[in-house]
């Protein structure tokens, strides 16, 4: 590193094939999770990883410190579902303590929030993710076969008290089974100073319980669909003031809008973004 300063050499940087800096890194700390999501794990379930090929927080660590001197500046922890590694907060501890680390979010189903989100946001953690798919506790139950909902209602409102300066749900869209619900948990998300995102099914576990086609729901239908429970709004594309990225913007590839009035939104009125 000092050869090269002296030679007027750049530091190696990451950039993919488009020629875009890559900062952002996704990390699983763990192939297990205490849900068993019908769109993520088989019936008959999946193979986990020996506990002896799981890095250590030490070793993530290591990987992480590497990737940040090639220009990584926003580390993501997520799973399985990362809650239930135990000590997490000791590795969030242990990256934010690597120089030139500026964010970390978390990715969670929030079954262990309640619990876990003072600790998690004391250690350092900026971003969470929220899995949500249904507002019904039954249906809730039936997608993530073991879930409950109450849990991981009361895991936001935790992570709410905390002080996380970014929260948002994911909901992941199914036809014929949670599309009637779009606006609802917008509207739940929305009082609650949250973002809400709705994002496609995924050929998770090897595609072993995707049907493609089953239940995809186009982006431009979540939009309709949203926007349709609010008559007097508009759906337009939230970029943010004066061509400014909109803050809700993370490392994913989601697209954000907002509903807006004829008239804008109010004054002291908190926009009403989510993502698709």
């Amino acid at each position: 590193m000092g050869a090269e300063a002296a030679v007027g050499i750049e530091p190696a940087t990451l950039v993919d094939p488009q020629g875009r800096m890559v900062d952002y890194l996704r990390v699983s700390v763990t192939d297990r999770c205490n849900y068993g999501c019908s769109y993520c794990i088989p019936d008959d379930g999946v193979a986990h990883a020996d506990r002896a090929d799981v890095l250590t927080f030490e070793e993530i660590a290591a990987l992480v410190r590497v990737f940040a001197s090639l220009g990584v500046r926003r580390v993501r922890l997520t799973g399985g579902e990362p809650t239930v590694r135990r000590d997490l907060a000791t590795l969030v501890r242990l990256l934010r303590a690597i120089p030139g680390i500026d964010e970390i979010a978390l990715s969670t189903n929030g079954h262990r929030l309640a619990e876990l989100a003072a600790p998690l946001r004391a250690a350092g953690v900026d971003r969470i993710n929220v899995s949500l798919d249904s507002l019904d506790a039954e249906r809730f139950r039936r997608i993530t076969r073991r879930g409950d909902l109450s849990r991981v209602i009361a895991g936001i409102e935790a992570a709410r008290d905390a002080g996380f300066p970014s929260i948002k749900l994911n909901t992941v869209a199914l036809a014929g089974v949670n599309d009637d619900e779009f606006d609802g948990i917008a509207a739940w998300a929305w009082a609650r100073g949250i973002v809400p995102r709705f994002i496609e099914e995924m050929p998770m576990a090897g595609g072993r319980s995707y049907d493609a086609g089953a239940h995809a729901v186009s982006a431009a239908e979540i939009r309709r669909r949203v926007a349709a429970a609010w008559p007097d709004a508009r759906v337009i594309a939230d970029d943010g003031e004066g061509g400014v990225a909109s803050p809700a913007r993370g490392g994913g590839p989601a697209r954000y809008f907002r509903l807006e009035r004829g008239g804008g939104t109010d004054a002291g009125e908190a926009p009403r973004r989510f993502g698709v």
